[in-house]
């Protein structure tokens, strides 16, 4: 949610309602999406919008069906190749943020595979900064996965230590928000 204080955890929390009745009244995940950024168009001040990633998955099929509103795009770590790969899900299919223009959103459906880690993170991560300034950023993100154990517990507590060690404990300037799941078999 772009803003900090009560305004945006206000914003957050009427977010959080619409998306539950969305969700649970729509045919679709992107008519979900859809009424959703509607919702919020007409209760929005003109300055507000909000970055969104909806999953859902199907855990017969491993099937995993993404819509991405103008947030930084999921990270899936292939761990059943050699060398490890590390790819951007849904980046290409990223809609504006919500809140923003009357749009319709793209799906993207991926298949986990034995091995597989899917990470969802917030801004706050690759914006981190060390004591000299510099920004962690994709590239570094993208290295931690790659040498982090596959289990999602695992590949979560690796980057945050690691960004922790980055960041030399500093106050960070906006939320860390990190979110990993893995298919072990």
């Amino acid at each position: 949610v772009a803003g900090k204080g009560m305004s945006a955890a206000l914003l957050m929390a009427h977010l959080a309602a619409a998306t539950r009745i969305c969700l649970a009244s729509s045919p679709n995940l992107t008519d979900a999406v859809r009424h959703l950024n509607g919702l919020l168009l007409n209760s929005m001040m003109d300055d507000r919008f909000i970055t969104f990633v909806v999953a859902v998955l199907d855990l017969e099929q491993f099937r995993l069906t993404i819509i991405n509103a103008g947030h930084l795009p999921p990270l899936l770590r292939r761990g059943n190749r050699n060398p490890v790969q590390i790819e951007d899900v849904a980046a290409d299919a990223a809609g504006l943020p919500l809140g923003v223009h009357d749009c319709s959103y793209r799906q993207v459906e991926i298949t986990l595979e034995p091995g597989d880690t899917l990470l969802l993170y917030t801004d706050g991560v690759t914006e981190a900064r060390n004591v000299s300034g510099e920004l962690y950023d994709m590239e570094r993100l993208r290295a931690a996965m790659v040498q982090a154990p596959g289990d999602a517990a695992g590949m979560v507590n690796s980057l945050l230590s690691e960004l922790q060690e980055f960041s030399q404990s500093r106050l960070a300037g906006d939320d860390v928000t990190i979110l990993c799941l893995g298919r072990i078999a």
